[in-house]
């Protein structure tokens, strides 16, 4: 393809779309070796442009996902696909660790020239932590479910003798599923600093008689610490012998711990350029980050609480999310592509993603990243765009007449077929031009 042959508009917008786009852009040969990047792709791994030109893609791809991107680039080269796209992992020239979404389609020449390698890098660095921490909270919340213990404590108010029972072992190293002592034994295992609290719990029990919940910490015999529920009440005996008062501590030293992290991990979701929030599984927003509240212009006490439909309009909801929402719900990580209207930027193009959540009785809530993909999606236009315009400015044309005058777009023959005077060693001019 000849630059003399195609319009400058044509070079210019290529050009600027290749030099301006937020978009990392490369041109690979057959082999996968680089012959343009534009700025965006150099910033994003760190090297010059001249750097990267010569380089093959292996060279700064991720060992662990070159082989799957391999297979598909063969595939491409040998033309049985015309493009691909796949989440992969990048090495920057300092080191440092990158994902990147990868759009790869491949660009024919028109004049029979060998074929060229467009591909497109977004940086998802961010979204992919973000699903990784969201994933780890996930299993830590799974295996304090199913490492969940629990211990009785009876009360004899008026003899003073308590009676624990059940995993007595695993909670406090008691090497028995049964133990009488006295109260003082109990309190013993309370640890120092919430002792006058569980007093506290118990003595409101007997006083109101009504049940009293709270969260506490405990000590085990070895001294490890431990986090426990306490549910107290009073149970009166029904021939009128002595009140008791019953407690049941259930370990959550896993879910304390998760919630701990859980907590950390949602100040780092709060300044999260991507739109993170958590539904129930009646839809109902539980958890809604900075970013997704300021494009819908509402906040927390307008989200938290209210259900999809009221947030994101009835018709959004019924048509294209509850559908994907209620696959997650059924255990399967979801992603999908949408059109949505916020209020002040209009419609944009969404990437969103949705992640399961285990409770105690399954699955019941469900996390949603939200990560905008209008500049991505109208750069990959413009760009095919701008790859068509070529195509028909490289294509062989008739020479029309006009007014009984022919009229010649290039050099004809007695046929009055067009024909490029343009060697072919300069037909891909364009790609490398200023």
């Amino acid at each position: 393809m000849s630059s003399q042959a195609l319009p400058a508009p044509a070079k210019q917008l290529f050009r600027y779309l290749f030099e301006q786009a937020s978009l990392g852009i490369a041109v690979e040969d057959l082999e996968g070796n680089l012959l343009l990047a534009n700025p965006a792709l150099c910033s994003m791994l760190g090297y010059t442009e001249a750097e990267l030109c010569g380089m093959s893609c292996s060279q700064f791809a991720s060992p662990e996902d070159s082989q799957d991107d391999w297979v598909l680039f063969q595939q491409l080269r040998a033309g049985v696909i015309d493009q691909y796209s796949l989440e992969k992992r990048y090495v920057r020239k300092d080191g440092a660790p990158l994902w990147g979404h990868l759009n790869v389609s491949l660009l024919k020449e028109g004049d029979g020239g060998p074929p060229l390698v467009f591909a497109f890098v977004e940086e998802i660095t961010e979204r992919r932590l973000a699903e990784q921490e969201l994933a780890r909270s996930n299993e830590r919340f799974r295996l304090a479910v199913e490492a969940g213990k629990s211990v009785g404590w009876e009360w004899d108010i008026k003899s003073g003798r308590d009676s624990w029972f059940g995993d007595l072992q695993t909670m406090f190293g008691i090497p028995s599923d049964m133990f009488v002592g006295r109260v003082g034994d109990f309190y013993g295992y309370v640890h120092p600093e919430d002792r006058q609290m569980v007093a506290k719990a118990v003595s409101d029990a007997r006083q109101s008689r009504k049940p009293y919940a709270v969260e506490k910490r405990y000590v085990r015999k070895d001294g490890a610490p431990l986090w426990g529920h306490l549910n107290v009440s009073l149970l009166k005996e029904g021939d009128g012998g002595p009140p008791l008062v019953f407690a049941f501590v259930e370990e959550i030293t896993e879910r304390k711990l998760a919630e701990e992290r859980l907590r950390e991990y949602e100040k780092a979701v709060e300044g999260s350029e991507e739109m993170i929030a958590v539904v129930d599984r009646e839809y109902r927003y539980l958890i809604a980050n900075r970013k997704f509240l300021g494009l819908r212009n509402m906040t927390k006490e307008q989200v938290l609480g209210r259900s999809a439909p009221e947030v994101l309009s009835k018709g959004v909801f019924e048509a294209v999310v509850k559908e994907k929402l209620d696959e997650c719900f059924r255990g399967r990580v979801v992603r999908y592509e949408m059109k949505y209207t916020y209020p002040e930027l209009g419609e944009r193009d969404v990437y969103v993603s949705y992640f399961p959540i285990e409770g105690v009785a399954g699955v019941d809530r469900a996390a949603c990243i939200f990560q905008d993909i209008t500049e991505r999606k109208r750069t990959e236009e413009a760009l095919r765009k701008s790859e068509e315009r070529f195509r028909l400015a490289a294509k062989p044309e008739r020479c029309m007449p006009t007014n009984g005058t022919l009229q010649l777009t290039g050099w004809c023959d007695p046929r009055n077929t067009w024909i490029s005077s343009v060697p072919a060693n300069m037909r891909n001019s364009l790609l490398v031009s200023n």
